[in-house]
């Protein structure tokens, strides 16, 4: 839906009125000239070359007043998704500073030293040289040699100092006291930095001789939530976040993802699954009304911050800022972003961190409940293939057997449409001898696939070689299509190749257990919305499978792993006897994805290229 822009509001934020409402300026009472005045003068690289343009990120100019030195603030966390230009932002304080406050002795923190050395070469001297601070670096006599420019530091002749440093370099965050501390990339901070402590609580105790005029800015986009640094240092500020006007109604809002279980970016995907340009767009939480950001500036410029904890410090402004407002990124791409990490559970992390700036939370999943699964039955029965299913894979577990069960090998045959809704087809148990490739479960398997003895023909399968591995590599050998597969829960990724020589150049895969119950968990809790839409990735089940079918594969539940008290990974546990029908399930699952990487490879790409893949299930050669 387009909308035609009407500015309904302009926030007047002139300098004078700004100063005036600063209380806190004795320290720096000859200072008048605030950090995003100073930044103008600064001259920018590629790709938006010229001098800086404070209106093109508006919501980056409260932040940079708020490290002005007439400020009453003292400090600054950012909560922030990536191209939102807060790093720029947190280079012009230190300019400013260096170039502004004589005597300013600034500490700029980041990941490691060769980022920090890295950044200093070819983010900060660009920046030095465009203000006409190059030439300002102390003729500093040391050793014999004249240098202000070090790795990582760099002294001016009016006084001015800063050093670069990592989190992990315990030393640096102890010595000398600083006026500034600037901490990038917060949430790449270790927990601790050997017997020393926090690095975040040792920068900071470094200010404590600047009292009443030091400035701490912490950024960073987060990671995991329960082991995040700038979430809660968001948290423990007032909150801000960044309100603008519906170009229909007028109402000032933050732009959000979601909201009360509501996604308010809104879009439509093609068959092929990409999003439709014209329907993208924001809802109003006041009116209903769908606007673009085609006037994306607009908006932006007629923004203001609105604190949400009044609890918070005074002096503690916490501000949280999304890819939504980056006036380098698109609504499209981003909902494109979405729409990918919805088929790709394994791109979901980063999307939360990159995109929407909020820290993951890995956490266990119960196992879904049975009454719920089990509404997943449709109105088709075991055997038969709805009208939807392009291509099939199989899913094959080994079962060495014992006192209670037989030796046997359990299938699942699932389907797949081009929306990724998967359809279990049949389930098949074949009894039998399971150390010998040539006899027993083996030979029967080896008969369904040669006399391609299912309703539909599946395109791959794949069989876990987890127990006699050599039995299952031998009998993968000998037939097109089949390959051994092992469960790795922490490898990345979705599933990595091998080929095996001595098998005559099988292909064997380890797969990521871990991600793909993940997924099928995720899935089996999507319904159709109450007006009847679909979404992506459905699960559909025969209307007559077993109830044992449904215990099977909710036999897991995901739970944390603990050391010392401290959660370091998770893995799945069973809390039912048998549990076949999930792993089938995940083998399946996981042979779509290796044959979609095989097609597309064979296409010419080096990942997976779903448009492809689903025309070459189209073309008939699925």
């Amino acid at each position: 839906m387009r909308t035609k822009w009407r500015p309904t509001m302009t926030i007047d934020r002139t300098d004078a009125d700004w100063l005036a409402g600063q209380i806190d300026a004795l320290p720096y009472a000859d200072i008048t000239m605030t950090v995003d005045q100073h930044c103008r003068k600064r001259m920018m690289p590629k790709p938006l070359p010229g001098y800086y343009d404070p209106t093109v990120t508006p919501y980056m100019i409260d932040i940079m007043r708020d490290m002005s030195p007439q400020s009453p603030v003292r400090k600054v966390a950012l909560l922030k998704s990536a191209q939102v230009g807060a790093t720029t932002a947190c280079e012009n304080v230190l300019l400013f500073y260096l170039d502004h406050a004589p005597g300013s002795v600034a500490l700029y923190i980041t990941a490691t030293d060769d980022v920090a050395a890295e950044w200093s070469e070819k983010r900060l001297d660009p920046a030095l040289d465009s203000i006409g601070l190059i030439e300002k670096i102390a003729p500093i006599v040391q050793s014999g040699r004249k240098t202000g420019d070090k790795r990582l530091s760099k002294s001016f002749l009016n006084g001015s100092r800063c050093r670069f440093t990592s989190y992990n370099r315990a030393a640096s965050l102890r010595m000398d006291s600083v006026q500034i501390v600037l901490m990038d990339e917060l949430d790449a901070a270790p927990a601790t930095v050997g017997k020393e402590g926090d690095p975040m609580e040792l920068a900071e105790a470094r200010t404590i001789a600047y009292s009443g005029r030091s400035k701490i800015f912490l950024f960073s986009t987060p990671l995991e939530k329960s082991t995040s640094k700038i979430y809660p240092a968001f948290l423990k500020g007032d909150q801000r976040l960044y309100n603008i006007p519906c170009p229909e109604c007028g109402h000032m809002q933050p732009l959000v993802w979601r909201d009360r279980d509501i996604y308010r970016l809104r879009y439509e995907t093609d068959a092929r699954g990409f999003v439709i340009p014209e329907s993208v767009g924001y809802m109003c939480a006041h009116c209903g009304a769908l606007f673009t950001d085609k006037n994306k500036m607009q908006m932006l410029q007629s923004g203001r911050w609105v604190p949400t904890n009044p609890d918070a410090p005074k002096n503690y402004h916490s501000y949280s800022i999304n890819a939504l407002y980056s006036p380098f990124l698109s609504w499209e791409s981003i909902a494109q972003e979405w729409a990918d990490a919805m088929n790709d559970m394994t791109k979901l992390q980063g999307f939360m961190n990159l995109k929407l700036g909020e820290p993951y939370e890995e956490r266990g999943f119960e196992a879904p409940r049975l009454e719920r699964v089990t509404e997943l039955r449709s109105d088709y029965k075991r055997g038969t293939v709805p009208d939807s299913v392009v291509v099939a894979t199989l899913g094959i577990d080994v079962q060495k057997g014992g006192k209670k069960e037989p030796a046997r090998l359990e299938c699942e045959l699932c389907g797949f449409s081009e929306e990724g809704n998967a359809y279990s087809l049949d389930y098949y148990v074949i009894e039998g001898d399971t150390d010998d490739p040539n006899a027993g479960a083996w030979a029967e398997l080896r008969r369904k696939i040669t006399g391609q003895d299912f309703p539909f023909v599946p395109s791959i399968a794949c069989i876990d070689s987890s127990f006699r591995p050599e039995v299952t590599n031998k009998f993968c050998e000998s037939l097109l299509h089949l390959h051994p597969v092992q469960g790795a829960e922490t490898m990345r990724g979705l599933f990595k190749e091998y080929r095996l020589k001595e098998f005559s150049g099988l292909l064997k895969y380890d797969i990521n257990t871990l991600a793909y119950k993940d997924i099928l968990y995720q899935r089996l809790a999507l319904r159709r919305s109450v007006d009847g839409i679909e979404p992506p990735n459905m699960l559909y089940f025969p209307s007559d499978y077993p109830m044992v079918y449904f215990d099977q594969l909710t036999a897991e539940e995901k739970r944390a792993k603990k050391v010392h008290g401290k959660i370091v990974g998770y893995q799945y546990a069973t809390i039912r006897d048998r549990n076949e029908a999930l792993d089938c399930r995940v083998y399946c699952m996981a042979g779509l994805d290796i044959l979609a990487l095989q097609v597309s490879v064979l296409a010419g790409k080096k990942e997976i290229d779903w448009p492809i893949f689903w025309d070459w299930c189209r073309s008939g050669r699925a």
